[in-house]
């Protein structure tokens, strides 16, 4: 199992909080946090939602710049190349909270080096029954089954033609696609297809990209894609090749559980073959082992992510390191970032990072804590388990 240095300790890298993210830090942790955990934790999120709409609606997202945006973020120094992506910075927004693309200028305004909006499926689909949410503060974790619940592609399309429309986005947006429940698994690689042809017009031309889940835990079958993952890529490039006006940037997101070290090496292996430019590691974790290590039941179904998804994933960028150098693929690290140095170890061997659940239970100013660690001189050249970090 991959272990981070036991040197790094968050207060060598920060420096004294900014006035305003201070008062934005004050305003998450002492009044829009506590209000939002005591809803379930969906309805929370469709809160969230709501509220960021009107924001955007009225015109008030540069209020969100002003309290909560890194003055890191927008540096042109920290503009990183991930892909063939030019990231605003290293801090991306994990697929998962902007599902259907709806508040895009308001997670820009937050100062994310890219938004990856999604999991979007060809047709509308509700998704798994409720509950399913599941919230566990003193873990730092949450447990979800989703399954995909999407407004479909044409609608996030739509959404995404308004915002350009509306507003002026800075940074890359990235569109996780995914299969619809009732598409048989054999006819799996149609719905991805769909997705693809639909989205991408879309999208900006050399700034956007498009990522394929097939790693997600709560549609069933589906990750049984990485089986025949040979086949499935060559038939999604092939086809997609035929109608693609331009040469959209493709991401793969990897699960953390079931697969061999050797599994892996082939997977990096495939993407250099079949063009993808980056892996995301990783999706949520179901080994009933984790979730009982952190006082949550094994039986609870449903991925887990947050703290306990943290040692996993970082073992899965182990496995996936030499391979990805060698072929010049770029890793991008997601999974149990909560604090500086989860991002430290994983920017050890990924280009970026994505958070979604350390912001649940941290809030914005994660954002910042991590750029601002990364301007630091220690940061600067962190040796670790014979691997530099260099940003």
């Amino acid at each position: 199992m991959y272990n981070a240095a036991q040197n790094i300790q968050e207060e060598d890298f920060m420096d004294p909080l900014p006035y305003r993210l201070r008062a934005g830090n004050v305003l998450w942790q002492k009044v829009i946090q506590p209000y939002l955990f005591k809803k379930d934790p969906e309805n929370a999120h469709l809160f969230t939602i709501r509220t960021l709409q009107e924001i955007q609606r009225s015109g008030l997202t540069p209020l969100i710049r002003f309290l909560f945006q890194s003055n890191h973020a927008q540096s042109l120094r920290n503009i990183t190349l991930v892909g063939g992506v030019a990231w605003k910075n290293r801090v991306g927004l994990a697929a998962g909270f902007d599902k259907n693309g709806e508040i895009i200028d308001a997670c820009d305004a937050f100062g994310f080096g890219a938004v990856e909006v999604g999991t979007v499926t060809p047709r509308p689909q509700a998704g798994n029954p409720r509950p399913r949410v599941f919230r566990y503060p003193n873990a730092g974790a949450v447990v979800n089954r989703y399954g995909f619940n999407s407004k479909g592609a044409h609608e996030v399309a739509s959404n995404i033609t308004k915002t350009h429309r509306n507003h002026k986005i800075t940074c890359p947006i990235g569109v996780s696609i995914g299969k619809n429940k009732d598409t048989p698994d054999d006819r799996a690689v149609d719905d991805y297809i769909s997705a693809f042809r639909i989205l991408a017009p879309v999208l900006r031309q050399n700034i956007d990209y498009m990522q394929i889940n097939i790693s997600s835990p709560n549609t069933p079958g589906l990750r049984s894609l990485f089986d025949r993952l040979d086949e499935f890529l060559s038939e999604f490039r092939e086809r997609i090749g035929r109608t693609a006006k331009w040469d959209v940037p493709l991401y793969l997101k990897v699960p953390p559980d079931n697969l061999t070290e050797k599994q892996y090496i082939h997977i990096v292996e495939l993407a250099a073959r079949y063009g993808i430019s980056a892996l995301e590691a990783t999706n949520t974790t179901t080994n009933p082992n984790y979730k009982e290590a952190y006082g949550i039941s094994g039986a609870q179904e449903g991925g887990l992510s947050g703290e306990p998804l943290r040692e996993i994933s970082n073992a899965v960028l182990a496995f996936l390191y030499p391979a990805a150098k060698q072929h010049h693929i770029d890793l991008i690290g997601v999974g149990g970032i909560s604090r500086t140095e989860h991002a430290v170890e994983k920017l050890a061997r990924a280009k970026a990072v994505q958070v979604y659940t350390g912001l649940v239970f941290r809030g914005p100013i994660l954002s910042h804590e991590i750029l601002e660690s990364l301007q630091t001189p220690k940061a600067r050249r962190i040796e670790k388990d014979g691997l530099t970090i260099r940003v």
